[in-house]
């Protein structure tokens, strides 16, 4: 009995002993990260405190006396309200950063710390941080330096911060400045890396003059600056490269004075501005490549400039347009348009935008419309381009001696075969040249006008005014009529007018229109002729 009790007891004690060990040593490293920080700085505040117990078990800190962090009393607006014991000093923070030895005590969990007052310089710069940086509903007094950093992730949703310095911050995961962050002042992610997001949903950037956020050169999977985020100061995304979407919807971009967005040579799988969206100051996508869509429906734009851009679907409604002259589109390419408008005339209305004439946004936009199987539409927009281009184009800086004869050839292109693009023209010409022939050879032949040109003519090859007309129209076909019939010189008045020379001046008239309007058809229907080519 007594050895059966005793092989019970044993392997409980034995599991009892595993479990206290690790926490007598764990309780043991809080102890010992804790004489170390009071050997470095002092008396600690009881947040100071409970942040160096908790680390080295990756437990969260509640600065405050409610560890919720939706409660009022952890709003960082209220932090001159916050006593002494919500504080936290910046160097006691770099010390567990950076310290050789304190950082080996911090579970890699990292610090999570919320409801804090940081206080001074937060200096991190060329520190590689070997977990995470969670610190959240806080408020910094001081900057925060993270240049040339390497952090796992970075976390500062909800806090009030000064200003961020992270040049070519390392983050293996993602930065989250979200869910009410603000800043007063630059947030700088130039050239920084990240494995994910860069997530500012909700934020508040506000440097008025300056760049509120810079994030040029930044590599990441996707950006948000959507539902509720808002900056005032330039948001600059140059030659950012995202794996993923840049996403605005419901943003407020406030820099009248200078680019709201500045995203040029951005690339992203799409860009997203649709409904909520705000920008009072130029949007900038000058150079951007978007693989799939570019949606900006819903959106509202003071000036947009899409110059050299490539997306794969264009989206976009006439309430998203700019206003006049604060569209730029020259070299703008875009393989569909996914939503809205593809009447002709409205995206038209859409190329009149643009402060200057440039003859390619037609161009694309009549070959969208041709392979989209709307010909007419195509062939619309590309005479619009030509009458756009007589009045706004390269002509008008001619000489006037050579500016004259060049729009007047221009006329005759337009209103014979549609500057090339409707040959077809040329025959409405030709049936109104042929049947005024018609009638005027026929008035002829009753005033004796015409008559056979030899004996056999009138036997053999009766005379009709509408063969006669055709056949002098008709440069190349010969049926024989203007062989055999000729105008004579013979007395007759009509309103005035000597009919017999007036119908021999016509004659000749008529053939010459034959021949121009018989060689523009030809001109036009092969390709050769193709005004502004």
């Amino acid at each position: 009995m007594g050895f059966t009790l005793r092989r019970e007891i044993v392997p409980l004690l034995l599991l009892a002993i595993l479990i206290q060990v690790p926490r007598a040593f764990g309780a043991g490293k809080q102890v010992q990260l804790e004489a170390m920080a009071q050997a470095k700085f002092g008396d600690l505040s009881p947040c100071e405190q409970k942040l160096v117990v908790a680390v080295p078990t990756g437990e969260s800190v509640f600065c405050g006396t409610i560890p919720k962090a939706d409660d009022p009393a952890n709003d960082p607006a209220r932090a001159d309200q916050w006593g002494h014991e919500r504080e936290v000093r910046a160097t006691l923070i770099r010390w567990l950063c950076a310290d050789r030895e304190a950082k080996l005590f911090v579970d890699p969990r990292g610090i999570q710390l919320t409801g804090a007052k940081v206080l001074g310089n937060l200096e991190l710069d060329f520190v590689k941080v070997p977990f995470r940086i969670k610190i959240v509903n806080s408020a910094f007094t001081g900057r925060i330096h993270l240049m040339y950093a390497e952090v796992p992730e970075l976390n500062l949703s909800s806090s009030r911060t000064k200003v961020i310095q992270a040049d070519e911050l390392v983050v293996p995961g993602g930065v989250l400045l979200e869910d009410g962050f603000q800043a007063e002042g630059e947030v700088d992610l130039m050239r920084a890396k990240l494995g994910a997001q860069l997530n500012c949903r909700g934020g508040h950037f506000d440097n008025p003059g300056g760049l509120a956020l810079r994030a040029d050169g930044l590599h990441a999977t996707d950006v948000l600056l959507y539902k509720g985020f808002f900056a005032r100061g330039e948001v600059n995304l140059e030659r950012a490269r995202l794996n993923g979407d840049l996403v605005c919807d419901g943003g407020t971009f406030l820099n009248a004075k200078g680019n709201a967005i500045n995203a040029d040579g951005i690339v992203a799988s799409e860009i997203l501005m649709r409904e909520g969206f705000r920008a009072d100051g130029p949007v900038k996508l000058q150079k951007a490549r978007v693989s799939g869509s570019l949606d900006l429906i819903g959106g509202l734009f003071t000036a947009l400039d899409l110059r050299e851009a490539e997306v794969g679907n264009l989206k976009d409604s006439e309430a998203s347009w700019p206003p006049a002259g604060k569209l730029l589109l020259d070299g703008f390419v875009y393989g569909r348009i996914a939503e809205g408008p593809d009447d002709p005339r409205a995206r038209e209305r859409w190329l009149a935008l643009q402060p200057e004439f440039s003859q390619q946004p037609y161009e694309q936009l009549a070959k969208v419309l041709e392979q989209e199987g709307d010909y007419a539409g195509g062939r619309h927009v590309k005479i619009e381009m030509e009458d756009r281009s007589l009045l706004e184009g390269p002509i008008n800086d001619l000489k006037w001696y050579w500016r004259i004869p060049a729009k007047l050839w221009s006329l005759v292109l337009k209103v014979t075969i549609g500057y090339g693009y409707a040959p077809w023209r040329a025959l409405y010409w030709a049936i109104a040249i042929v049947m005024l022939g018609t009638y005027l050879f026929g008035r002829g032949m009753k005033y004796g006008v015409i008559a056979p040109a030899n004996e056999k003519s009138e036997s053999h090859f009766p005379f009709s005014a509408f063969w006669y007309s055709l056949d002098a129209f008709l440069p190349v076909v010969n049926l024989r009529q203007h062989d055999h019939w000729v105008p004579k010189p013979h007395h007759v008045t009509v309103w005035g007018i000597r009919y017999d020379e007036f119908l021999r001046r016509y004659l000749w008239f008529h053939i010459l229109l034959g021949w121009t309007i018989t060689t523009l058809f030809v001109a036009g229907v092969t390709g050769v002729l193709k005004h502004g080519l």
